[in-house]
């Protein structure tokens, strides 16, 4: 694997989708200005 090619905040951020309440987590570099609580045990 190639390392050092994402950006430095290249990390795990949950998205929720408005529409249906799901919450998805995946890894990104977008910009966040909100936080969840953790209430998932295998995290």
């Amino acid at each position: 694997m190639k390392t050092d090619i994402h950006p430095k905040n290249y990390r795990l951020v949950a998205f929720k989708d408005m529409s249906n309440e799901h919450t998805f987590i995946t890894k990104s570099a977008a910009h966040t200005k909100e936080t969840i609580k953790n209430h998932l045990e295998f995290l």
